[in-house]
């Protein structure tokens, strides 16, 4: 799919959030559930209606279920798909979850390691339902973090204590992305080292369109392909891996760049060129 395409509807996104921010940044309204509804209804607008987008629970049974999550990308061609549904609120099957996305109306220490767990819990459940393809594609998204997020911070957050524990576990269940848009800082688990064959664990990478200069509509971008390429796949072979590999190569990274700094749950921040 080309690029110009599909900034064409993050730049609509974009577009959005500004309007929001522009009014409520002096009033006491909050924006937070707005943020969620304006990427709820550009993934609707963008995804083919075989995908709905909910926001719910994940169920395998009593004793494995995910924590609440705020969007949930669900083929509607699995048969049995929902154990409940009330509008966009659902209780649905492991099996009909392609994607998931929490999102941050601020995204600081907290609700990192708050959203952290909460895509862990929604994997554990997939992976337990269907083990090796029991993949989903999912990630974090905040709009305003701290007014600096400089490496060594941000590698403190890695290293948390909370965040440090998942560093035993495997790296599929980790998030598969955060995007912090007020920094226009995107970070990109590189689950296979595709980036650096060496690392001796997965890293986080920061991705760039050029410069290392931010670009929220590319970034943006980014965040919708891979949500895209999980959903065109969709016999969820190789835990959906394959396809999210080839949305990487496919999207325009002549103009992309791998940054120096890399992070990584215990290990925090590191330089790896």
């Amino acid at each position: 799919m080309k690029i110009d395409f599909i900034e064409s509807f993050a730049k609509e996104i974009e577009a959005k959030l500004y309007r929001i921010h522009f009014l409520v940044k002096k009033s006491n309204l909050k924006s937070g559930e707005y943020h969620e509804e304006v990427v709820r209804n550009a993934l609707r607008n963008f995804l083919s209606r075989r995908y709905s987008v909910k926001t719910g629970y994940v169920y395998l049974d009593e004793n494995t279920v995910s924590k609440q999550i705020d969007i949930l990308v669900i083929d509607e061609n699995n048969p049995f798909t929902y154990y409940f549904q009330e509008g966009d609120f659902v209780i649905v099957r492991p099996e009909s979850v392609v994607a998931a996305l929490e999102i941050k109306t601020r995204l600081r220490k907290e609700e990192f390691r708050d959203s952290f767990a909460n895509i862990v819990s929604i994997k554990r459940v997939k992976h337990k339902a269907l083990g090796y393809y029991g993949h989903i594609y999912a990630g974090i998204l905040g709009f305003f973090s701290n007014k600096t997020l400089p490496n060594e911070k941000l590698g403190e957050w890695f290293q948390d204590k909370e965040i440090a524990n998942y560093a035993s576990e495997v790296s599929a269940l980790w998030p598969n992305c955060f995007f912090f848009y007020d920094h226009g800082l995107f970070l990109h688990l590189d689950d296979d080292r595709n980036f650096d064959k060496s690392a001796k664990a997965p890293f986080y990478y920061k991705l760039f369109r050029n410069n290392q200069k931010p670009d929220v509509a590319w970034q943006l971008s980014l965040l919708i392909t891979f949500i895209w390429a999980s959903c065109e796949n969709e016999d969820n072979s190789n835990r959906n891996l394959l396809a999210v590999a080839k949305a990487i190569k496919d999207f325009d990274f002549n103009e992309a760049m791998v940054g120096n700094d890399r992070f990584s749950p215990k290990t925090g921040h590191d330089k790896w060129k």
